[in-house]
């Protein structure tokens, strides 16, 4: 959370809020009238003012859990991780479609909510933080909370985290991407590789054929070397740090590198340019 912004609860016997301060004067610009008069799907309802010189946001979370208590005993999933997303780029979009800026959604874990089985997203007005910079550290808390024994999970938080590590990038491409690696990868790992048999002296492989299941066994090979270099580094994490302590590894990453090719552990997330939309 960002120093000048301050957040607590408040709730009374019909009803639940959650209230951002901000430390500077409150202003209103066109955001507040067309978020009042333009509910949105996906976005908390919102109240500004100012109180004593700063501005107060307030946020109707009734019925709503926050991510950061729901995952503090819990362990995310691949399937939570894709439900999120597909509801952050569904959010943006309409986001755009009403003029309104989507760096101003907060996606610390204490400000993304859900709620009848949806996510739910706080807008600030006032937000400094780049919308790629806020995701790029949702993919760290990704990588913290995942269950580590989700092997899939794993290779989409590192994928994300490692994504995301871009001076500028495009989530819904980066997902697509990812997707159709993953079909390509789990083909691979169903197929069973072709096994040279002799019927009679009559059906033998040919040289070619030979060729392609050597190629088929390597690269099962690399996959499955590439799943316990993955599995062995969540393991190290969990024993050494505690896996819910702050992430002060980050990930095997490459410039360069396709899918699912890590070679070098990259410290921190400095340098990282700010750019405006996912």
């Amino acid at each position: 959370m960002e120093e000048h912004i301050h957040m607590e609860y408040e709730t009374n016997l019909s009803q639940a809020f959650f209230r951002v301060t901000v430390a500077e004067p409150y202003t209103e610009d066109y955001q507040m009238p067309m978020l009042q008069r333009n509910p949105i799907d996906g976005i908390l309802p919102i109240e500004g003012c100012g109180v004593n010189g700063a501005s107060c946001y307030t946020y109707g979370v009734g019925g709503c859990a926050s991510m950061s208590d729901l995952y503090a005993k819990d362990c995310m999933k691949k399937a939570d991780i894709q439900e999120l997303i597909a509801r952050l780029l569904e959010v943006i979009e309409i986001l755009q479609k009403h003029m309104l800026n989507p760096d101003c959604l907060m996606l610390e874990p204490e400000y993304l909510f859900r709620k009848a089985g949806k996510w739910w997203f706080c807008y600030l007005p006032v937000q400094k933080k780049k919308l790629l910079q806020s995701f790029h550290e949702l993919s760290e808390y990704f990588v913290k909370t995942l269950d580590y024994e989700d092997v899939e999970g794993i290779f989409l938080a590192y994928e994300l985290h490692k994504a995301t590590l871009q001076e500028k990038y495009d989530l819904k491409t980066i997902m697509e991407e990812y997707e159709i690696h993953e079909e390509e990868r789990k083909k691979e790992e169903i197929q069973e590789p072709d096994v040279q048999q002799e019927f009679g002296n009559v059906f033998t492989l040919s040289d070619e054929e030979e060729c392609e299941e050597e190629e088929y066994v390597l690269k099962r090979q690399f996959h499955q070397k590439w799943r316990h270099k993955v599995i062995s580094h969540a393991e190290m994490i969990r024993e050494e740090d505690g896996w819910h302590n702050p992430w002060k590894r980050s990930i095997w990453h490459s410039p360069g590198k396709s899918w699912g090719e890590w070679d070098d552990l990259m410290t921190e997330t400095d340098g990282q340019e700010e750019s405006t939309n996912l």
